[in-house]
């Protein structure tokens, strides 16, 4: 339990305590600042904060006790602002759970207890399940509404009985189990929009009937009427699973690293691959296959296969003006061109302030970064909107090996929210579904070199494995891009011709690299080794096919 600071004496009811500005004050000048910037799904930790306001509070009466939903803006130094939810409760007795959160200590009608988060305390989850099974719409204000939607997998009778328990795992959002069937999840960062999660997944589970993602199960939404409408939660099935699918990667290429060190092969019988070749698993040589094996071949293809299924799905809504496919314009050639150049200037800074903390080879790769700057900026401004034919389509957005899981030799596709660092608006942006592709080829890439690099005990074969984590990333790429493009084809999915395909992969991977290399520069340095390998690996690919 973290340090409280001072104790606040009120002589409001709780129901009203927001009122009081002794309370008030206290809250957001020294509560919120102590405690917010602690919290895993803060995502300015960073950033100097300027200010904490009180955006909105929204009262969330239930038969289960009072709530606050608190909306919290942060002005940040800098200038720009998010918005946080809070959900509160006052308790005069602390539940058994340790893990609980206290924000503070207060007196409210000379009854002594505490402001704690809502969510670990079982009645509030309890109700948002009751008022989720019953659709419920309750005013919280002049021309608000909490507007509480159940899916079409979920009966009234589920909530005769409730068990819940709160997922206390580090993660940007704030996960509820309930009857070991459902997850909610209550989101943190909030947009003054629907969160494409809950777009996109409730559009793939009640309308393009797409089985690979988790079943819509409802939401709750704050609704200002003719304003905006925000997503507060989303409920979906829980999918029972082995794991994540970059865990699993990550097994597999070692496993191969050890098959090949424990061989009598030498890298260079290994056969040359073309890059982004679409090749049949079938059609490996055999001196890969012996190295990674037939059922990890199988289960790309597998992969691939849903991942096609995913973007059939979101494609086939004719209608609906969000899901409607698009053509390529100029519009989305200048949005596109000037978002990238400011990816890049910011990951150039970026990379140029902290070059002190990298060494040997990622040093190295750093400076031919830099060297470089005229060919990225090039290749990003070179996009040109009449050479392609195909169809801009919703996509996954963040898509990589982190947001599927293995499930008895197959895939579940998660988390709909997009890249965090984009605004919401440029997250429902209509994009080739080739970014998604290009999005899981860099986490393959990652996997390979994340292997490599991190661990000691191929320090002695450093520059074979290189080698052979270019190889293998050759073989997975190639194997995955043929199936995917088998099954968009036999589903009339526009993603173009062959030529088009690879200029749009190539163009999107170069993009996915050069933005992941902010977070790594943020995060941990140490591995901007690898977005940096993979930029040069990219530019030098083009180079040599000139």
């Amino acid at each position: 339990m973290e340090p409280l600071i001072r104790a606040v004496h009120t002589t409001h009811k709780w129901q009203e305590v927001f009122e009081d500005p002794l309370f008030r004050d206290a809250f957001i000048e020294e509560w919120v600042p102590q405690y917010i910037t602690k919290r895993r799904w803060f995502a300015g930790k960073s950033t100097p904060v300027k200010v904490f306001k009180i955006e909105r509070i929204l009262p969330l009466p239930t038969d289960f006790g009072y709530y606050y939903h608190v909306i919290v803006e942060v002005i940040y130094e800098p200038g720009y602002t998010e918005t946080y939810l809070l959900p509160l409760s006052f308790v005069t007795v602390l539940p058994e759970e340790e893990s609980i959160q206290i924000l503070g200590k207060c007196v409210i009608e000379e009854k002594s207890g505490y402001l704690v988060e809502a969510v670990y305390l079982e009645d509030y989850r309890n109700a948002l399940f009751n008022h989720i099974i019953k659709s419920s719409k309750t005013n919280i204000g002049v021309d608000n509404f909490f507007v509480f939607e159940r899916g079409k997998i979920m009966t009234e009778k589920e909530g005769d009985r409730i068990h819940s328990k709160l997922l206390d795992v580090e993660q940007s959002n704030t996960s509820i189990i309930y009857n070991d069937r459902y997850i909610l999840k209550i989101y943190r960062k909030l947009f003054m929009d629907h969160n494409p999660d809950h777009e996109l997944v409730r559009f793939l589970s009640e309308y393009a009937e797409f089985t690979h993602a988790p079943s819509y199960g409802g939401s709750v939404s704050w609704v200002r009427s003719g304003n905006f409408t925000v997503s507060i939660a989303l409920m979906t099935e829980l999918i029972p699973n082995d794991g994540e699918g970059w865990e699993y990667m990550l097994q597999k290429i070692e496993t191969a690293f050890d098959n090949f060190l424990s061989s009598d092969l030498n890298i260079s019988e290994l056969p040359k691959l073309k890059y982004l070749k679409r090749m049949k698993a079938s059609s490996i040589p055999d001196q890969y296959r012996e190295l990674i094996g037939n059922d990890f071949l199988n289960n790309i293809e597998i992969l691939a296969k849903r991942t096609a299924q995913m973007h059939v799905a979101l494609a086939s809504n004719k209608i609906d003006r969000h899901f409607v496919p698009r053509s390529y314009n100029s519009d989305f050639s200048v949005w596109l061109k000037n978002r990238l150049i400011y990816i890049f200037e910011n990951r150039y800074n970026m990379l140029e302030s902290n070059l002190h903390k990298l060494e040997g080879v990622g040093l190295d790769y750093a400076h031919e970064f830099i060297a470089h700057k005229s060919d990225i900026i090039k290749h990003f401004l070179s996009f040109d909107e009449l050479k392609l034919n195909s169809k801009r389509i919703r996509i996954h957005g963040d898509y990589h090996l982190g947001q599927v899981l293995l499930t008895d030799n197959d895939f579940f596709i998660l988390d709909f929210e997009g890249e965090p660092e984009s605004t919401i608006r440029d997250r429902k942006v209509k994009q080739s579904p080739l970014k998604d592709v290009a999005g899981m080829f860099r986490s393959f890439h990652y996997a390979i070199y994340a292997t490599l690099f991190k661990s000691d005990k191929y320090r002695d074969n450093k520059d074979e494995c290189s080698l052979l984590g270019s190889k293998l990333f050759r073989v997975i790429t190639n194997v995955f891009m043929d199936k995917y493009c088998r099954i968009a084809f036999k589903n009339n999915l526009d993603i173009g011709y062959n030529d088009e395909i690879k200029y749009l992969l190539k163009y999107h991977l170069l993009e996915k690299a050069v933005y992941e290399l902010g977070y790594e520069l943020n995060a941990r340095p140490d591995w901007a080794i690898i977005p940096l390998k993979g930029i040069m690996q990219i530019l030098k690919v083009e180079e040599n096919e000139k």
